[in-house]
Formats: C-alpha cells, sequence, structure tokens
C-alpha cells in the first residue's frame, strides 16, 4: 500500500489553451502566447475536520491558442493490493480558440473533510483517514485589454486633427447594432469544473458568439423611454446594455476521465463515487513516485441559434448571457473526432506543473519596396 500526498496534475497551472492539447491532433496553432502569472492571495486554513483553500491569481493571455484544451486538478489517494483511489479537488478545465489579449483573475476554493472509512484486505483490513473533496468552485474574470485599447486610442483621436467625422459615424454604428464583433478580443472559449463528480464526463461549449443588439433599434423611442434612461445611465458609467437574437459556431468538446497510473502501473475500469476516482489494476507496490491521470477528447462542430442579453462597465468590465440550441445536434448530424487520449504525470507531492513555453513570432519591419 503506498500513501499519494496531494500532487499538482495537468497541462499547466493556470489552465492555458497555448499550452493545452490539440483538439484535432497535429492541426492546432500556438503563436506568441504567453501567461505570465501572480498569486493574489493562496490560503489554507484547517477548522477541525474540515481544510479550506482559497486561491486567487492574476494572469495574461495573449496571442494566438487552439483549438484545444487544457486542464489541471490536484489528486491525493492512495493504492491497496490491485486498486488506485483518488480524491480529485480544484479541478478546472478549458476549451477553445483565443485571439487577442486578455487580463485573467481566477479564484478557487475548495474544501476538504476529513473521513474515516473501512480498508478490506484480508488478515491486513484496516481503518484509514482520509481527505475528501466535498466542495469545489473555480471562477475567472477576463478584462479584454484589445477593447481597453482601442478605446483609449479612440478617445485621443476625437478632437485631434486625426478625427474623420464619417469613420468616426460609422464605428460608431457598427459598435450600436454588433458590439460584439468589433473592438475586442475574438475567441471561442468556455470553461468548467467537476469532472469527477460528473460521472468522469463533461462537454465544454466553446462558441463564437454573433450577437445583433435589437435594444440600440428602439432607443430613443417614446415608448422606451424607461429603457433609454436605463441605457443613458450605463452610458455615463461608459458601458451598454444589450439583448437580442444570436447566432454561433461551436466546438462541442467532451472530455473524459479514462486512466490512473502510478509509475509504469496502470488503473482502468474507473468507478466516480463524489469526488473520488478508483481504478482497478495490478498489485501495487510499497511505494509510488509519479502519479498521472489520461483523459480523452472528443472535440465536434455546431451552428447555434439563441438569444443573448448583457451588459457592460467602463467598457472592459462585461457579462453575458447566451441561451442557444445546436441546430445540427437537433437534427443528429453534428460532427464529432476522436476519441482521442492524453496522459499528464507528475511527481509526487508536486505542487506546481512545469511550463512547455509559447511558441514566439518574430517580426521584421523593413522598407517596402519600390514599384516600378
Amino acid at each position: 500500500m503506498a500513501n499519494i500526498p496531494s500532487t499538482l496534475i495537468g497541462t499547466s497551472d493556470p489552465p492555458n489553451l497555448a499550452e493545452g492539447i490539440a483538439l484535432f491532433p497535429g492541426h492546432s496553432v500556438n503563436l506568441a502566447s504567453a501567461t505570465p502569472s501572480a498569486t493574489l492571495w493562496n490560503v489554507n486554513p484547517q477548522i477541525l475536520a474540515w481544510r479550506i483553500h482559497s486561491l486567487a491569481r492574476v494572469y495574461l493571455t495573449a496571442g494566438i491558442g487552439g483549438p484545444a484544451y487544457a486542464w489541471r486538478l490536484r489528486a491525493e489517494g492512495s493504492t491497496s493490493g490491485n486498486q488506485m483511489a483518488l480524491n480529485i479537488s480544484e479541478d478546472e478545465y478549458q476549451a477553445g480558440i483565443l485571439m487577442g489579449m486578455q487580463l485573467n483573475f481566477n479564484f478557487v476554493t475548495s474544501i476538504e473533510q476529513w473521513c474515516i472509512h473501512w480498508v478490506w484486505d484480508g488478515w491486513h483490513s484496516h481503518f484509514e483517514g482520509q481527505w475528501r473533496n466535498i466542495f469545489s468552485s473555480s471562477a475567472t474574470l477576463s478584462l479584454d485589454l484589445i477593447t481597453l485599447l482601442i478605446t483609449v486610442v479612440v478617445k485621443l483621436i476625437e478632437g485631434s486633427e486625426m478625427d474623420d467625422p464619417e469613420t468616426t459615424r460609422l464605428f460608431k454604428d457598427m459598435s450600436k447594432y454588433f458590439p460584439s464583433t468589433t473592438r475586442k478580443t475574438y475567441g471561442l472559449m468556455d470553461d468548467t469544473s467537476g469532472l469527477v463528480r460528473k460521472g468522469g464526463s463533461l462537454t465544454l461549449h466553446p462558441t463564437l458568439h454573433l450577437d445583433i443588439n435589437l435594444l440600440g433599434l428602439f432607443t430613443g423611442e417614446e415608448e422606451m423611454e424607461e429603457l433609454e434612461g436605463m441605457a443613458s445611465a450605463f452610458a455615463k458609467a461608459c458601458g451598454h446594455i444589450q439583448a437580442g437574437p444570436s447566432i454561433g459556431l461551436s466546438l462541442p468538446t467532451t472530455i473524459g476521465m479514462t486512466k490512473l497510473k502510478a509509475d509504469n502501473d496502470e488503473y482502468t475500469n474507473l468507478s466516480f463515487s463524489g469526488s473520488t476516482v478508483t481504478g482497478t489494476g495490478p498489485d501495487a507496490d510499497s511505494t509510488v513516485n509519479e502519479v498521472g491521470i489520461e483523459l480523452s477528447h472528443e472535440p465536434g462542430f455546431d451552428i447555434t441559434a439563441g438569444f443573448f442579453a448583457g451588459f457592460s462597465i467602463l467598457k472592459i468590465f462585461a457579462y453575458t448571457y447566451h441561451w442557444q440550441i445546436g441546430l445540427l445536434g437537433l437534427l443528429g448530424i453534428a460532427p464529432t473526432a476522436g476519441p482521442y487520449y492524453n496522459t499528464r504525470e507528475s511527481s509526487v507531492g508536486a505542487t506546481s506543473i512545469s511550463s512547455t513555453g509559447a511558441s514566439p513570432i518574430e517580426v521584421v519591419l523593413e522598407e517596402p519596396e519600390a514599384v516600378s
């Protein structure tokens, strides 16, 4: 029997598409993506039989990355006989494509409880204590630096010698009716958590949305005075409110946990109970140096349609809710690929994940050749 202390496993910490796994093997782009990060706080207070972990980080994502998926989790458990059991906490999964620059604030919270259970092992049967995850949550707030940068540039241009009234009017009209297609970071991304609690399988829906703001059509009408007042209030805060129909292109990606590893031993036939995953395999050694997890993924393609509503303040803090239906999935003709399998391993007790780095872009500025 071997104990496995808390170990961080995944593609990167925090999850980053630039260092993730290609959704379609051999067809992924990773250009000039970078993730410098800083920890705001990382505390682990223990109260009697409960252990609370709170983590807050800020990191920058810039460049082009994907289509890919990335993940990280914390695993703790043991091997006994021909079984390996891991308690999974603080798990995060992200999938999609990023094109732009974002400043991300990531918050992770988990609560573990000390539990005592009976281990059946013949003459060696005994009671054993173990920390089990009873609550886990993660959230990420992203600030679009492209939007912020262009907003500052537009403000500097307005009123200057470079100000073009026709261009300014056209730009503002485009932003009024299609706010999500101008002046922003482009990408289709989705993130979630709780793979083990969901039975070992979950689906992410990274979607590129085209939102059509119908509220802009009515602002100024007499019967919409209340709405106009609300819009004016948001405008004074350098923001806006939006609502209307939405269509999109989606890459629904199903991720599943398929295998556990302890050094060179593999444990399959996984079963899931709460936050614990258990696999069967060869008789375990008395010590384990490396622990690994294999995930499978099946990417697909869909066209979505539905509605959206949202608001923004200061043009960088925004929240948008989409209610959409996959049209191809509804017709039963949505294409999928895979499954593809990938394993990530870490040394037992690892508190960080080695970065694979990003592919740099070399930019060369030269004078144009003369045209005869």
